[in-house]
Parts: structure tokens; C-alpha cells; sequence
């Protein structure tokens, strides 16, 4: 830069600024360089200006292609897909995966977009732009695949009385521990064999109720479908005699002693025999239909007295005893 007579200039500062955008130094030296950033397309200025001389740079800022950029990491059956998008300059861009599509906002360059139940399969991720006054529309595809999600099966080892109707329980899980319901299980146990649907718990049920009394081995098989990997499990079954509570108790009114066998499972032992022991005196007494039986001390003096019932069991039921103290 030079004066009108064609004199060099000492070194002189300029001032800097812009129309349409912004630079990097707002102050500068003769020889220096400034870089300007548009705001929009459009007519961009760059004045640079000592006193009252100024010179200035016009530029013709034209749309420009966006930088879309897209990240998404293959799953698993059940997991939810996750979509990053980012871009600069840009507001919002739509994401389409199958037939679904979301607008997302971007934010400082990023957005996110969440896709569930999802298939298994092959995916293509578009991000599509439809272009502004700056940039012109974009799309940028990107792969993900759906694979089939593996599955458990847990069954626990049962121990339980014979013809209890306790059941043999299975629950079917994901890789995550969720619950997989609706899907069929085949259950074999001995002589029993059916196929049977998960509940919303993941969980079948298998009656064992007639199992005769040993030790035996269950398999659960989830085939597998379309989704869910194939799986199996098995579970010790052990079939007992079934365990008895024997409940005693003096009715003083009439005063009878009253004596009721149950199972373990509450069923009421009819037609039994237990035997009862009061003042050295041995006494049988035969259960009804309703696993009750009574035996009269009307002709003992009043006192104080213990009682011993026991029950001996039988090929289904186990043994049991105890004792009471009677007042009359």
C-alpha cells in the first residue's frame, strides 16, 4: 500500500470486518492475511480500512455440500438401535430405518435417534437432508444387521412329595434376563412329555403329579424361531413320600381330645390309623373322610395329663408324632 505520490507507507495497522460472515482477526498488519467464514450463501464483504481508506473484497458464497456422518453398531434381537448423526451447520435431518422415519434436531453438530423391535435382519440407516439456503440436500446410508438373540433356559432341581401336584417349573430368558413369553417348550420328564407355552413371565409349568416315588432327569427345549436362538435344559426331579402334620387339641366341653392328619399340601388323611398314649394307656383311632379323629377322656379325674400321637406312615406318607398337654 502506497500514499497518492507513490511514497511507501510506514507500517500501519488496518482494521478488519466483514458483511455476510466473520474473520479471524479484526486487526491486522500490511502483508497479513485474514480468513473469512460466510454466514449464508449469498454476498460476502471483507473491508479492510485505515482512516478514511478503504479497500474491500466481495465473494460470491455459494451452497455447499454437508458432511453428514453416520454411526450405528450392530444388535441383537431385543436391544434397541441407536443412531448418531452428526453434521455442522445443519438444523435437523430425518433418520429412516425400515419403515420407520424420525426427525431429529441437531445439537452442537449431534443428534441421536432410538429404534425398538426391530427384527432380525439387514438394515439400511438413511439420514436424509433436504437442503437450505446454505447447504444442498444429502443422503448418507450406513449397514446395521438384527442378529437372533440367544436364550436360557433355567430350571431348578425339584424335590417333592408323591402326587403333591407341585408342579416342575421352567422360565425362558433372553440374553439380558428378560422374560421371552408366547414361545412353545417342549418338557420331557420319565413318561410325561408335553409342549407347552411360555407365560408373560417366561415360564412353564409341567405336571408331575404322577410320578411314582424315585429320581428322575427333566429336559426343557426351546427350539428357537425366527428371532431367539435355540436352547435346552434339565432338572432333577426327586419324588419323596409326601411329609404329614399331625394337629392336636383338647375340646373341653366334650371333652375330647381331637387329633387331624394332613399332608404336608394340606390333604386330609381319611381312614388312617394313629395311635395316642395317655396315662400309660395305648389307644388306636381311625382317622374320617375328613383326616379327623377323637378320643373321649370323659372318665379320667381331673388333672393334668400329656398326650403322645404319632402316626407310622405309609408307602406315600411319611411319619410324624407329637404330644399335648391337657388340663380337665
Amino acid at each position: 500500500m502506497s500514499d497518492y505520490n507513490s511514497r511507501k507507507l510506514p507500517v500501519v495497522n488496518l482494521t478488519v470486518n466483514a458483511t455476510n460472515g466473520d474473520v479471524d482477526k479484526s486487526i491486522i498488519a500490511l502483508g497479513d492475511s485474514v480468513e473469512f467464514t460466510p454466514d449464508s450463501s449469498g454476498i460476502g464483504i471483507v473491508t479492510a480500512s485505515i482512516e478514511n481508506v478503504k479497500c474491500s473484497v466481495v465473494f460470491d458464497v455459494v451452497k455447499s455440500d454437508p458432511e453428514i456422518t453416520v454411526l450405528a453398531d450392530d444388535i441383537t434381537y431385543g436391544e434397541d438401535l441407536v443412531v448418531i448423526v452428526s453434521a455442522d451447520g445443519i438444523v435437523a435431518v430425518n433418520v429412516t430405518v425400515g419403515d420407520e422415519t424420525q426427525e431429529v434436531a441437531l445439537i452442537e453438530g449431534m443428534a441421536s435417534a432410538n429404534f425398538t423391535g426391530l427384527a432380525v435382519g439387514d438394515y439400511t440407516v438413511v439420514a436424509s437432508f433436504s437442503g437450505d439456503d446454505n447447504f444442498w440436500n444429502a443422503t448418507v446410508n450406513a449397514t446395521v444387521t438384527v442378529t437372533m438373540a440367544n436364550t436360557t433356559i433355567i430350571a431348578n432341581d425339584i424335590t417333592t412329595g408323591y402326587l403333591s401336584g407341585e408342579p416342575l417349573v421352567a422360565t425362558l430368558q433372553d440374553a439380558q434376563g428378560n422374560a421371552i413369553s408366547g414361545v412353545e417348550i417342549s418338557a420331557v420328564v420319565e413318561n410325561i412329555s408335553e409342549t407347552l407355552l411360555t407365560n408373560e413371565n417366561g415360564e412353564v409349568s409341567l405336571n408331575i403329579r404322577s410320578l411314582p416315588m424315585g429320581n428322575y432327569i427333566a429336559t426343557f427345549t426351546f427350539a428357537g424361531n425366527e428371532n431367539y436362538m435355540e436352547s435346552t435344559a434339565t432338572a432333577n426331579v426327586m419324588i419323596v413320600k409326601e411329609g404329614t402334620i399331625i394337629t392336636v387339641s383338647y375340646d373341653s366341653s366334650a371333652k375330647d381330645v381331637v387329633v387331624t392328619l394332613t399332608s404336608a399340601h394340606g390333604l386330609g388323611l381319611s381312614l388312617t390309623p394313629v395311635y395316642l398314649t395317655i396315662e400309660g394307656v395305648d389307644y388306636t383311632l381311625r382317622t374320617n373322610s375328613r383326616g379327623v379323629a377323637r378320643l373321649s377322656l370323659a372318665d379320667l379325674a381331673p388333672g393334668s395329663y400329656t398326650a403322645s400321637i404319632s402316626y407310622n406312615g405309609n408307602s406315600r406318607f411319611g411319619s410324624g408324632n407329637t404330644t399335648l398337654d391337657i388340663e380337665i
